[in-house]
């Protein structure tokens, strides 16, 4: 993949940058905004688009072939695992951490701590997973091996392999076919 556009940081750039590691051929959009790029490891062919914001506080790994759709946000102060030929397409929100809307606590990040009833969880989407257009995910959501999550949905659960899933609250609606030579797939586009 060759992409001459400007609103792209070049390699030498992105290595000032100071993530954790970097692969080759990554692409991160000038109108990204990534907090704790020293947390983040990027692996090779990622494309990361315009608009995006990333939060981490602790390691957190991006695979090869991924593809961070514009507008897509990722606030995960526990971190989060994205796998190899996985995606997020624009407008999706992922959401590490969430306050409780119940018991009487108070919401959002500038209330004291003693005040407040937080929910946190690291988030994983796994190999071959593909999150839809403006998705919600919320702690504890997990998107196993080849799981797509339809357009609109909210996930705050776990998934089963390659299901498909939809709706707010996601449920299983169907099931998509395995991926052929998964392991001859993973292994020679690294």
């Amino acid at each position: 993949m060759v992409l001459k556009s400007s609103s792209f940081y070049d390699r030498a750039e992105l290595e000032d940058l100071g993530f954790s590691r970097l692969g080759n051929n990554v692409f991160v959009s000038r109108y990204a905004k990534i907090y704790g790029l020293e947390h983040l490891s990027i692996s090779s062919h990622v494309r990361i688009d315009d608009f995006c914001v990333i939060s981490v506080q602790q390691p957190s790994t991006i695979g090869n072939y991924v593809h961070i759709g514009t507008s897509a946000s990722m606030h995960c102060p526990r971190g989060f695992d994205i796998g190899n030929f996985a995606g997020i397409s624009p407008g999706s929100r992922i959401f590490g951490t969430a306050d409780s809307f119940t018991e009487g606590f108070l919401m959002h990040s500038l209330v004291p701590t003693e005040f407040r009833k937080v929910s946190e969880s690291r988030i994983q989407l796994s190999n071959f997973s593909q999150i839809g257009a403006n998705c919600v995910l919320l702690p504890a959501a997990f998107l196993a091996e080849g799981v797509v999550l339809g357009a609109n949905s909210m996930l705050k659960s776990r998934t089963e392999e390659w299901g498909i899933y939809g709706g707010v609250p996601a449920k299983k609606i169907g099931l998509r076919t395995k991926v052929v030579n998964l392991p001859k797939l993973s292994t020679e586009h690294e």
